[in-house]
């Protein structure tokens, strides 16, 4: 048997073959074809949404600041409390004012609160606003960081 084929014009084409020596028999196969250009059209707006929606959410504010008024008298408690809390998870800076005593950090707020950052300066032997210092901490700190030690 010969098998010639027709075929339909469209997004859905279907091929219709028929056999030569009986006309009244065919087969039918459908399958569906998109055209290229619509594809690939399509395929570039949906990355480019991507982008433009990746770069817009990028754009956010990752970091907060606080501010922390301390304890601290001199220059090693700055130091001490300025390397103590650079090694906190989600703390970017630490700055210290020796004049006014106040702590500026910048963190990020999804790994870390103002609060832990408060109890990691009291476990560093310093008060922190309301935060009385840990005891034993302050007790391991030099003469000339205690609180009534003169300013320098």
């Amino acid at each position: 048997m010969m098998w010639s084929g027709l075929q339909a014009a469209g997004p859905y084409r279907q091929k219709h073959y028929f056999c030569k020596e009986k006309p009244h028999e065919h087969i039918t196969m459908s399958r569906i074809s998109f055209p290229g250009p619509v594809i690939s059209r399509w395929i570039s707006s949906t990355v480019l949404i991507f982008i433009i929606t990746s770069c817009a959410f990028s754009q956010q504010k990752k970091f907060d600041t606080v501010a922390i008024r301390t304890s601290a008298v001199c220059g090693m408690c700055k130091e001490r409390l300025e390397t103590g809390l650079s090694f906190e998870k989600g703390v970017k800076s630490v700055t210290l004012d020796m004049r006014t005593r106040v702590m500026e950090i910048v963190y990020n707020p999804v790994k870390t609160t103002p609060e832990k950052l408060r109890m990691t300066i009291s476990k560093l032997g310093y008060d922190a606003d309301t935060i009385q210092a840990d005891k034993k901490a302050y007790a391991n700190l030099p003469a000339c960081c205690k609180k009534d030690a003169p300013a320098l």
